[in-house]
């Protein structure tokens, strides 16, 4: 009931103080983002059309692998400035499923609950330092996103959040900055606050402490360099969602990038890792050695065009497990779980990994264009050649997925996807996202079918 009647005054506030302020220069949406000087509101909703055949088992034989279902999110958030230095944040979200397929789900619908995905206060220059602090429910990322972005991967996209007090220092004097971040939180999403319906659902895989310390300079006006050590702990939970999903690990990932802008066609990022400590192996159920690292390099090639022609090459490498040592050399992407170039593996790698978006042990070669066809209209093609690092699962097929894997085989596949973007305006956007897999000799058996996904989404803001 307390929990209720905090989120009912939000609401309140956020909803009927634009009638206490009413004034005939102002629109009704006027009123509604800015109802006073120290108040600002916003919403929006996100209706995601997901289709999807073979994701998670590569084979056009096994039964509920036909998925066709709706995400409808909304979020409503505000901001009041408590004085010159303090802001209160909050943001209400609310995602439900509507499913037409698989046989299984058809014609069903998942409410789901409500909850706040952010909730912090933001303190800018306390006492005059350059300093700014944010205690709280928060959103975080760091870089590209490569190690540090998605907080809560079990809820897919509707939330993205760390419980979190994090410290940015600006050193203008020599143009950087220093981002000093501690986390804590559980997978319950009613640690701090019980959400409205709340069904118990985890948000991550295991209790997770980490601290972040992230520097970021420019050496000069094209070239900027970023160095961090971030250090995670993951502790298992008493009960098991999803099955060894939750397991020990304690680990210190240092790395590096550096991005540089070579002329005005020309520009690349480079990005290395390395991790060391323990982590628990989900086979044997011991503690093991961390010896891994990861490297995340792109180039980019601008031309002199209207339509914004944009070539772009990556190479991604995450190490794997050698099964001929007794060190756990597969690379933990810590906070980095989200889709970052692919929907389809989220889930094709959780016999793997037992975690979703843990993905990893690959190499990844990638070749993209980018152009604008006509104005508000944005066209992105993507390939990516996938090789394994090590092959090192069982031939035996996955008894969550029935997937096989060959002994040696180490071509993961073909992947390719096309993103088609239309943006109406500022308030009205809409993309439809094609992804094709095509597996290569790394899987075997049956298993070898093609996989695909395919989204359209449309995105209100208000």
């Amino acid at each position: 009931m307390k929990n209720k009647i905090i989120i009912s005054i939000v609401f309140s506030l956020l909803f009927l103080s634009p009638l206490t302020a009413m004034s005939e220069e102002k629109s009704a949406l006027d009123y509604f983002h800015n109802p006073f000087s120290w108040m600002h509101n916003g919403a929006d909703y996100r209706l995601r059309v997901n289709a999807t055949e073979n994701m998670q088992t590569l084979s056009n034989d096994r039964l509920n692998e036909d998925w066709l279902y709706q995400r409808h999110r909304l979020r409503l958030w505000t901001r009041m400035e408590l004085g010159s230095t303090v802001d209160l944040n909050a943001r209400l979200a609310w995602e439900f499923y509507d499913y037409q397929k698989p046989y299984a789900r058809s014609q069903y619908t998942e409410y789901n609950e409500v909850l706040f995905d952010i909730l912090n206060f933001t303190i800018k220059k306390p006492f005059g330092l350059p300093v700014k602090a944010v205690i709280g429910r928060q959103d975080i990322m760091i870089g590209k996103g490569w190690l540090i972005f998605e907080g809560t991967p079990y809820d897919g996209s509707r939330t993205m959040s760390y419980d979190a007090a994090r410290f940015t220092i600006d050193i203008a004097s020599i143009g950087s900055t220093l981002d000093l971040i501690y986390i804590d939180q559980k997978p319950e999403g009613s640690r701090w606050l019980k959400p409205i319906s709340y069904e118990h659902k985890d948000v991550m895989a295991s209790e997770e402490r980490g601290l972040i310390l992230y520097y970021s300079t420019k050496l000069d006006e094209n070239i900027k360099l970023d160095t961090y050590a971030i250090y995670k702990n993951d502790n298992p939970v008493d009960r098991e969602v999803v099955p060894a999903a939750s397991r020990k690990a304690e680990l210190i990932t240092f790395g590096g990038a550096i991005e540089q802008k070579l002329n005005d066609k020309w520009d690349y990022r480079f990005e290395g890792a390395y991790q060391a400590g323990t982590r628990e192996n989900r086979l044997t159920d011991t503690q093991a050695d961390a010896k891994a690292w990861g490297i995340l390099s792109n180039l980019r090639r601008t031309f002199d065009s209207k339509y914004n022609n944009e070539m772009h090459f990556s190479i991604e490498h995450l190490s794997g497990d050698d099964p001929n040592t007794a060190d756990n050399e597969q690379f933990d992407p810590v906070w980095g779980k989200w889709p970052q170039w692919a929907n389809l593996f989220l889930y094709l790698y959780i016999p793997e990994t037992t975690s979703v978006g843990e993905i990893t042990n690959f190499t990844r070669f990638n070749i993209g264009h980018t152009f604008n066809p006509a104005a508000k209209w944005k066209i992105n093609t993507e390939y990516h050649l996938l090789l394994t690092d090590e092959n090192n699962k069982p031939v035996v097929s996955s008894p969550l997925t029935g997937l096989e894997y060959s002994e040696a085989g180490k071509v993961r596949g073909h992947l390719l996807t096309n993103d088609v973007a239309y943006k109406f305006n500022n308030h009205l956007k809409t993309d439809l996202l094609f992804e094709l897999f095509k597996p290569g000799n790394y899987y075997a058996g049956n298993t070898r079918d093609c996989a695909y996904f395919i989204r359209w989404q449309t995105i209100f803001t208000f």
